[in-house]
């Protein structure tokens, strides 16, 4: 099964050097993922998002024009696969650009094209790498894991939708989540055990107006206050 796997994030990649210097480029860590062998999130149930409350993000992302220019290039795609799929297109990238921290992850490049950080094989394609496993509890353990290769950027935003597409995260979809904050929050400890995953997800969105991506982009890919 090309999705028994949930994602993992590339940007934890053990020995890579393409995470950005400059405190501009503000990608704030993310937890490793819950056991790919279980259906469940770390704590053995699954999250309601009813019951928990809407984060207003106080994690800090410094405005980059090198997020900004993966804006450009990712945006309409995913903004087109989201709508078809039923998926908010700002949550969408969010996860894009932090799982692959603005396309700058070894994984995100050619010829893997894995902007998500997905395990698994793509059509029986994958690549291994080292990464760092998160028990749930900060404890971290160096592994090496197959992940999978993608032929393009396309195939790659596809893949996800595909994922996001199982019932497992229904509650990540419009017609379950009544705004893209409870979507963010429906993923933490399901698609990521990092207990700051929504807040980095909604500050990205916040911070690049990415809930724009949810109508038709425009020529500007800036933040609301630069338009």
């Amino acid at each position: 099964d090309l999705h028994s796997f949930p994602t993992r994030r590339s940007s934890d990649l053990v020995g890579e050097d393409e995470a950005p210097s400059s405190p501009a480029e503000d990608h704030p860590s993310t937890s490793a993922l819950w056991d790919s062998a279980s259906s469940q999130s770390p704590a053995g149930q699954e999250p309601n998002p009813a019951e928990a409350p809407i984060l207003s993000s106080p994690v800090h992302v410094g405005y980059s024009l090198t997020t900004t220019k993966f804006i450009a290039v990712v945006g309409e795609q995913a903004r087109s696969a989201a709508q078809e799929a039923d998926l908010y297109a700002s949550v969408m990238i969010a996860q894009a650009i932090l799982e692959s921290a603005s396309g700058n992850s070894e994984l995100s490049k050619p010829p893997y094209n894995n902007l998500f950080g997905i395990k698994g094989s793509y059509h029986g394609e994958s690549v291994a790498m080292p990464t760092l496993e998160d028990d749930g509890t900060g404890v971290l353990t160096r592994i090496v894991a197959d992940f999978r290769s993608c032929p393009t950027i396309k195939e790659s935003l596809a893949d996800y939708v595909e994922l996001l597409s199982q019932p497992l995260y229904e509650g990540a979809r419009k017609s379950a989540a009544a705004s893209y904050e409870e979507a963010c929050q429906y993923l933490q400890g399901l698609y990521a055990t990092d207990s700051a995953y929504a807040q980095k997800l909604i500050a990205y969105i916040q911070e690049y107006d990415l809930d724009r991506k949810s109508t038709r982009l425009n020529s500007s890919h800036g933040r609301r206050s630069r338009m």
